[in-house]
């Protein structure tokens, strides 16, 4: 991963992400400076090496994998000032943060609800994060659940941690990290 997303129980990644907002200089920060972390650094590889076709990552908070895709941003210029070049794009840092605000924005289903089971504690614990975010943003109410509910109000992204290499093969598994905003 890159440095900026790069997260280890020992090493945490330099960014700081409230996913309850849609990526933007005020969402995407350094952890420690609180600064906005700068475009050139966002419209980096996200993957050493780069990744051009999509990349998979996994939360245990969620039963969804989020699908990384080049220009998930829909934002990226016609020439990159990195990858002038090159027709096909990487997938970027802001990519990842796109796609992941995409895929946590989406509205739970009737069925997916159903599959917690009726009133379950499930049920009863993503109800509260679903009200508590409705009373954070001022609204969204009418909107109904989403899938940022089930982090249960952890929705400040702190990095993503890859799975060990074995037998010198890395993995293809990336984990996503959250914390409660603070």
């Amino acid at each position: 991963m890159h440095p900026l997303f790069e997260y280890t129980h020992l090493d945490h990644a330099p960014i700081s992400c409230d996913t309850i907002y849609p990526p933007s200089s005020r969402s995407i920060l350094d952890r420690s400076t609180r600064a906005s972390i700068p475009y050139e650094t966002l419209d980096e590889p996200a993957t050493e090496p780069a990744v051009y076709s999509q990349l998979v990552l996994k939360c245990d908070l969620l039963p969804w994998e989020v699908i990384v895709r080049p220009n998930a941003s829909g934002a990226a210029p016609a020439k990159s000032t990195r990858f002038p070049f090159t027709r096909r794009r990487p997938v970027t840092n802001v990519d990842v943060l796109f796609a992941l605000y995409d895929t946590l924005t989406e509205c739970v289903t009737e069925d997916e609800w159903a599959r917690l089971g009726h009133r379950s504690r499930a049920q009863r614990k993503i109800s509260r994060a679903y009200e508590q975010r409705c009373i954070k943003l001022g609204g969204g109410w009418e909107t109904g659940v989403r899938r940022i509910d089930w982090l249960d109000g952890r929705t400040r992204l702190v990095g993503i941690e890859m799975a060990p290499a074995k037998d010198g093969v890395a993995s293809d598994v990336a984990t996503l990290v959250f914390k409660t905003p603070v």
